[in-house]
């Protein structure tokens, strides 16, 4: 009886030092980042590329939520404009090394997005435009040093469940008389390659 009462309090008083060392440790923090990417029309439509974001983290499991990730370019020379991106991508993020101060991450989820973009120089036929449900697919690599600054370089690929659309014009006689007939539908891939850079809000 003694025995089982000390192995009771030895019990008792260990439970609160083990859910300590057990509650994994949570971190998050909101970022910004600067890239580059292109996305995949008639040839590759390439420009700079922006995001912001919010990544709360465990041990070996992050979750990130982002928003107004762009890549925004124009060009007057080759008719090369480009619009494309997703205005919110949630993500779940893995750790390949959880228990190092940095670690490379690999990680997939979903996005509301839409291309923009021109088609080759014609008369008469219009750019790529969709918008829909994406694919994200993200590979990247965080220092999770014991400090407030947080900083990754990560390499993001959206594949889109929704075909972009190119129309051509024909000309009836009439001066200024057009019809109009969609020649072309496809999906548009993106990628960019981007560094980011955060402040840790909360950690317990």
């Amino acid at each position: 009886m003694r025995t089982a009462v000390l192995l009771f309090a030895a019990m008792v008083l260990a439970s609160p030092v083990y859910a300590q060392t057990a509650q994994p440790e949570f971190r998050s923090f909101g970022y910004a980042r600067l890239g580059y990417g292109g996305a995949f029309a008639d040839n590759i439509r390439s420009a700079p590329a922006i995001g912001f974001g919010y990544r709360g983290e465990l041990q070996s499991v992050a979750f990130d939520v982002s928003f107004f990730n762009y890549m925004i370019g124009t060009s007057r020379y080759d008719d090369g404009s480009v619009f494309a991106g997703s205005v919110l991508k949630l993500q779940i993020l893995r750790f390949l090394d959880a228990e190092s101060d940095r670690s490379a991450y690999v990680g997939g989820g979903f996005s509301w997005g839409g291309v923009s973009a021109n088609s080759d120089r014609t008369p008469f036929t219009s750019g790529w435009h969709g918008s829909g449900l994406q694919g994200e697919f993200s590979t990247g690599y965080e220092f999770r040093g014991n400090t407030p600054l947080r900083v990754f370089i990560q390499a993001d690929v959206g594949v889109p469940f929704f075909r972009a659309t190119r129309e051509s014009f024909t000309v009836f006689n009439a001066p200024g008389s057009f019809r109009s007939a969609v020649v072309d539908r496809r999906f548009i891939p993106s990628a960019v390659l981007s560094f980011g850079m955060g402040w840790d809000t909360h950690r317990r």
